[in-house]
């Protein structure tokens, strides 16, 4: 079945329509891609992570604030908060290769 890229779809909406879409999506990456946000979500606080990764509370606001950090990093962030790391590569086909199995290989 063939897919209809979303930039064309994007095209047909109305300019109210696109910038809602805009604005929704952007609110949805503020709010899965913010770590902080994220643990406060989970009624966490800097230091109970801290405390589980064996790091200082400093420690925990740096890595909040970072744009780009190491996957390891990331990986027992998630961790500390109860959840696993899954990493994929999506290709145009929407073939679905994740990470963790090509090293696992």
């Amino acid at each position: 079945m063939p897919t209809i890229p979303a930039e064309e779809i994007f095209k047909t909406l109305t300019p109210e329509g696109q910038s809602y879409v805009k604005e929704q999506g952007a609110k949805l990456i503020n709010e899965y891609q913010n770590l902080k946000a994220i643990r406060q979500k989970l009624g966490l606080t800097q230091n109970d992570v801290a405390d589980i990764m064996s790091l200082n509370q400093s420690n925990i606001s740096e890595i909040e604030a970072r744009k780009d950090m190491k996957i390891s990093s990331l990986k027992a962030y998630a961790q500390a908060l109860g959840y696993e790391m899954n990493i994929i590569f999506k290709a145009s086909d929407d073939t679905v290769i994740r990470v963790d199995e090509v090293f696992n290989s």
